[in-house]
């Protein structure tokens, strides 16, 4: 995570209901200048590996994306 630190900037989202998280001094960060959103990241993994839509929760093309390359879909 540290080289990732380093060779990276991450993007970040709000969420509403839930405090900033703070990121390491080290790390570069742009904030997304977007709606909050009502859901973690780990929740919408969730409910794409029990079979739930995401379409109301993510922009479009996110959504085609992780379902064209078939991401975070229990294997099995």
């Amino acid at each position: 995570w540290e080289r990732i630190l380093a060779l990276a900037t991450l993007a970040v989202a709000g969420r509403s209901g839930s405090a900033p998280t703070a990121l390491p001094s080290a790390a570069r960060s742009v904030r997304l200048q977007m709606p909050d959103m009502p859901i973690s990241a780990t929740g919408i993994r969730e409910r794409i590996a029990a079979g739930q839509g995401i379409r109301e929760l993510v922009p479009p093309r996110v959504a085609s994306y992780i379902d064209q390359h078939h991401l975070y879909r229990k294997i099995g």
